[in-house]
């Protein structure tokens, strides 16, 4: 993993929070002390999605350098933004526990992980795959509390 982006540790859970520029994407992780990674999901392409054919002849170049690869434009939503030039001010919102972990962008939930799953969140991911699933006001409500789904739509 490189050097971080953004990486904040919870006070009391022993889980840290890691926002990483893989290089072609940026992702969200959740870790342990080691630091050994206990869940991750994609949180935004630096550039224009590419499609899955595309990634698939780029896939040895990935794994050469133990890279993560971006999102294919068929797993992203319409809404999705096609590619970040520059990077937004990220900031990381924990529920109580510590066990959970929201990536957010004008306080709005772009991504989460918890520690009970692999494979995070994300609200602009259509369908369930390598770069997590998608992320729903239930997830949300699960992870943080009632009431609670941090202006996912804003």
């Amino acid at each position: 993993m490189p050097d971080p982006l953004l990486h904040e540790a919870h006070p009391t859970s022993g889980y840290a929070a890691v926002i990483a520029d893989e290089g072609e994407a940026v992702w969200l992780y959740l870790t342990t002390e080691g630091p050994a990674i206990v869940a991750d999901c994609w949180l935004l392409n630096r550039g224009p999605a590419l499609t899955r054919e595309d990634l698939r002849a780029r896939a040895d170049a990935y794994r050469a350098r133990g890279a993560p690869p971006p999102a294919p434009a068929e797993a992203l939503h319409a809404r999705a933004v096609p590619g970040y030039p520059i990077l937004p001010a990220f900031a990381l919102r924990w529920n109580a526990a510590g066990t959970a972990v929201a990536a957010t962008v004008d306080a709005a939930v772009l991504a989460l992980v918890q520690a009970t799953e692999r494979r995070g969140y994300h609200r602009d991911l259509a369908a369930a795959g390598p770069w997590g699933a998608p992320l729903t006001a239930d997830v949300l409500r699960a992870a943080f509390g009632e009431g609670d789904t941090g202006a996912l739509d804003a």
